[in-house]
This record gives C-alpha cells, structure tokens and sequence, in this order.
C-alpha cells in the first residue's frame, strides 16, 4: 500500500543473481536515499535473512514483511546504562527507567530521541564499534552513563 493505494503487482526474485555483498549495497542505498542516514547493510545480515527463509516459495505480502525484525543493528545497544535499561523489540530501542517508558525514535546514527520527555541519546562506541555507554543531554550538560553489562 502506498498513500492508500493497495498494489498486487508480483516480480519474480532476482535475488539469485547477486551476491551478498552487491544486494547489501543495492538495500543500503534504498536505505540512505531521500534524505535518510540508516547505517550500511552487512552482507552477513543479508546471508542470514537468505538463510532463515531459504526454503520460503511464497511471494512476500506486506503483512509478512512487517512481521521480520526491523532495524537489527539496535540489537547493539540493548542493555543497561546507570539506571537505564534499554531493550529491543525487533521493530525499535525501548527506554525501560521507572517512569520513563517507551520506545525511542533514531535521529541518526548512534543518536536517538525519547519523544515523550525530549530526552536525546547518543551511544558511544569505542574504536572496535563497541557500545561501552550512553551520552544524555540534560539541562545541565551532557551526562556519560557507563555500559553495565
């Protein structure tokens, strides 16, 4: 369905004639066009969706898509930071802080927006891409929470 039009046009997979690597690129390129700044798609991501449906011979309606994990790359940054813990649903980041309780919205990569009280994130990474904490803008500064686990 777009802008409330519902489509049924079928194309045949063509995903045999590419590697890992070249439908990593094509997918990262759908994801960064039009203004948007998703981070690149790993070919062992796409080696492993291949995988998990392998044996799949039915064409793919926007239902069963909507049911695969989104955004898995969040996966990274699931865990606790001071007293925040943060969990991933397979579709976004969810803050789970006593009163503070919902999903966050990506604003760029590593950088994140918990809407309800306009609290921005950023997760830091060191040089080997590891989170090691959670960087807070506050009224007051920014405030570095450590990775606890």
């Amino acid at each position: 369905e777009v802008l409330g039009e519902t489509w049924n046009g079928a194309m045949p997979g063509h995903g045999h004639l590419m590697t890992d690597a070249t439908l990593a690129g094509l997918a990262t390129h759908l994801r960064r066009s039009w203004g948007h700044a998703a981070r690149a798609v790993d070919p062992a991501f796409v080696a492993a969706l291949r995988t998990a449906h392998a044996d799949r011979v039915a064409l793919w309606t926007a239902d069963a898509l909507n049911q695969e994990p989104l955004n898995t790359h969040y996966r990274e940054y699931a865990g606790t930071y001071g007293n925040l813990r943060i969990t991933y649903d397979g579709q976004a980041l969810v803050l789970d802080a006593g009163i503070f309780q919902g999903p966050m919205r990506e604003t760029r990569e590593d950088h994140f927006l918990y809407e309800d009280r306009a609290m921005a994130m950023e997760f830091l990474l060191d040089d080997a891409g590891a989170v090691t904490g959670l960087r807070l803008q506050t009224d007051d500064g920014p405030v570095v929470l450590p990775r606890r686990e």
